[in-house]
């Protein structure tokens, strides 16, 4: 099995199963809160949301949306396993 296809194999499955797991509300965009105590949060995006945080509620705190997060893990989970394919081919000149 070429080593190009082996990430197809572990990804498909994982993402499949994945789909089942989680809520379809999930990957909405969230609005995120606009009023904490005390303050005005910023408009949320597309990318990323603002929600109360901190001992009191008082703060904006800056977060990514749920298909984001997925996406930078599943372009980080293909890097390192091509990195290490490649390490695993040099070393062994196949």
């Amino acid at each position: 099995m070429p080593y190009t296809s082996l990430p197809l194999v572990v990804l498909l499955p994982l993402l499949w199963s994945l789909s089942f797991a989680i809520d379809k509300d999930d990957f909405s965009p969230k609005s995120g809160s606009k009023v904490c105590v005390g303050k005005i949060c910023d408009d949320s995006s597309v990318f990323h949301y603002y929600d109360c945080c901190g001992q009191l509620l008082t703060d904006c705190c800056f977060k990514l949306q749920t298909w984001v997060i997925i996406v930078i893990a599943i372009v980080l989970i293909c890097t390192l396993v091509s990195i290490v394919l490649s390490l695993i081919r040099c070393v062994c000149k196949c």
